[in-house]
């Protein structure tokens, strides 16, 4: 029975470095015995942008959501991966949405848990004729829980203010509930994101999964993150717009990648969302009291100056925004046309 990895996440961890690495490199892992589908088409009827090429995030939601044509796309997909898969050791799946999902199909009566649950039994199931197991890197939860909020501001519709965000979002941060949901139809490795920031990012997640593949390490930084004071001008634009075009949100949001902005936003200044050192550290607490089978480095310093924004900072931000759109528009618009990402390079228009 060929062996399928089924990395989940979480969000946050390099999982986008992971999966660009990975959609680069198939033939080298093919050689080695590893098949990574790029399935895109199996779920797209065009092109969609790179991230969603190099992930299978689709195949994650066709089986939450199971609409009629997206089970035909599975069935489809799932009968090309049944096929394929015989001729390698290891297939591997990568979607950290997976960590999240539930299944849309069930009661909202029923509680969330549940179903995660009845999903996580779905996912299961439609992988039956593999040896499934779980792959999770997890970082230390008051990290993840910052990082993930930028990521919630600049990547969904949503903009509630950070302690909302945690509070709704708490049984993400309780990882040993998360390993045991998975753990019931799966075998679970549970790894550690700072100690892959320390022997490198794709070594350390391949080894730990005794994967007999050695891909270079992404140079430079992981993918781009907003500065805490980006996050909270766009998390303000959104809530003043009530219903934010996408296409507006991700011009904002690659604006505010810009190296052009970053004095707008604090510039190098480290900025907590954290209130207190005292907030966040009894949120470690309570995040880590169950969990076994991870140990993680706790803060030893008081947190950065908590993150502020006000009317002067946001009026001065919309105006550097606007005349920076007027400035750029045909390169932005070439961006969008090639479903470039924000966060991904593109030429600079000459």
């Amino acid at each position: 029975m060929t062996r399928l990895i089924i990395h989940a996440g979480t969000h946050k961890t390099g999982t986008t470095s992971l999966q660009r690495s990975m959609a680069a490199n198939t033939e080298m892992m093919a050689a080695k015995g590893v098949y990574y589908p790029v399935c895109w088409e199996y779920f797209y009827k065009n092109r969609p942008e790179e991230q969603s090429v190099n992930a299978h995030f689709a195949l994650a939601r066709c089986i939450a959501q199971q609409k009629d044509n997206q089970k035909k796309n599975l069935d489809k997909f799932i009968t090309h991966l049944s096929k394929v898969g015989r001729d390698f050791d290891t297939v591997i799946i990568s979607a950290e949405s997976i960590y999240r999902h539930f299944d849309e199909t069930a009661s909202g009566d029923l509680p969330l848990l549940e179903r995660r649950r009845l999903f996580l039994a779905r996912l299961a199931e439609y992988f039956a004729e593999f040896d499934a197991e779980i792959a999770l890197l997890f970082r230390r939860p008051d990290l993840f829980a910052e990082s993930l909020y930028g990521e919630v501001i600049a990547n969904s519709v949503r903009f509630q203010t950070f302690d909302t965000t945690v509070r709704n979002q708490k049984q993400m941060y309780n990882y040993q509930l998360q390993i045991d949901l998975f753990s019931n139809f799966f075998p679970v490795s549970a790894l550690s994101f700072e100690q892959a920031c320390k022997e490198g990012l794709l070594s350390y997640f391949f080894s730990q999964l005794e994967v007999p593949v050695s891909l270079d390490e992404p140079s430079g930084n992981l993918r781009a993150s907003l500065k805490k004071q980006a996050v909270m001008w766009l998390q303000r634009s959104k809530m003043d717009a009530e219903n934010m075009p996408d296409i507006e949100r991700k011009r904002r949001w690659l604006f505010a990648l810009q190296d052009t902005s970053a004095n707008l936003f604090g510039g190098t200044k480290k900025f907590s969302f954290w209130q207190s050192s005292e907030q966040r550290d009894s949120f470690l607490r309570n995040s880590l009291s169950t969990l076994k089978s991870l140990d993680f480095e706790l803060p030893t310093s008081e947190i950065g100056e908590s993150c502020f924004w006000n009317d002067e900072l946001h009026a001065k931000a919309e105006a550097a925004y606007k005349g920076w759109v007027n400035d750029n528009l045909s390169w932005i618009e070439a961006r969008e046309l090639n479903n470039i990402a924000p966060f991904d390079d593109f030429p600079t228009l000459s």
